[in-house]
């Protein structure tokens, strides 16, 4: 079965890829960095503000385009109207939305279906919307930051239906942040992470890229390791 390849190229001013990054079908691929901002800017991207740097954005090749997919958490980015339903809102991806009222029960939501969207708490928003995602394989899903708001009793049921949806329907989800990491998501084999920051360069010995303070403590201890060998030659000389 085949499914969306979403590739983001992070590009120099001379059109030069800098990074590529491929999100596969079948798995969550997670963003990672030690700065907060290389992840603000890559969620700034996919919600379509601009950025400094240069980006292009893929499906299948195809220039991705954001109407067309799911994007969830992401500043600016309504789904609801004034006063839409739930089942009005579920309406959208299952002709009769009290079939799934099982699966709202369990993720929180159980007795929702006639509440108006706007008036369920961000967590239980988020919760419909991804609820209604998972409806949508053809789609890419996008997450910022999910599960946070969501009441803990029910984010890891939370986490484990996208994990789920990702593999049983080969669909391509793609988190830009993660601020609570779901314990179903550790070790699990359709869990990719990727790392922004580019990975130190191999360095043979000391030196390299190590930061000032760690060279001024290379060139102490190879001094003193100097000293001592001086010493020892002196001592045993014949």
């Amino acid at each position: 079965m085949t499914g969306n390849i979403l590739e983001i190229h992070r590009l120099a001013q001379n059109g030069e890829t800098l990074r590529r990054i491929r999100c596969l079908p079948g798995r969550v691929t997670v963003l990672r960095a030690v700065k907060d901002r290389e992840l603000d800017i890559y969620s700034q991207v996919i919600a379509g503000k601009a950025v400094e740097e240069r980006f292009t954005l893929l499906v299948n090749d195809a220039p991705f385009k954001r109407d067309e997919h799911a994007l969830i958490g992401f500043e600016n980015i309504e789904l609801f109207s004034n006063d839409v339903t739930v089942a009005g809102f579920l309406k959208s991806v299952v002709a009769k939305p009290e079939s799934l009222e099982s699966l709202l029960l369990r993720l929180g939501l159980g007795g929702s279906l006639e509440r108006v969207c706007r008036e369920l708490t961000p967590g239980e928003q988020e919760t419909l919307q991804i609820i209604a995602a998972t409806f949508t394989p053809k789609k890419i899903l996008a997450l910022h930051d999910p599960f946070s708001k969501v009441n803990e009793n029910w984010r890891e049921k939370l986490a484990q239906l996208v994990v789920d949806y990702a593999a049983k329907k080969n669909a391509t989800v793609l988190v830009t942040k993660l601020g609570f990491r779901p314990q179903c998501w550790v070790e699990n084999e359709y869990i990719s992470r990727v790392q922004l920051e580019q990975p130190r360069k191999a360095t043979i010995g000391f030196g390299g890229d190590a930061s000032p303070d760690a060279n001024d403590l290379i060139q102490k201890l190879r001094a003193e390791i100097k000293s001592e060998v001086s010493s020892e030659v002196a001592t045993f000389s014949p």
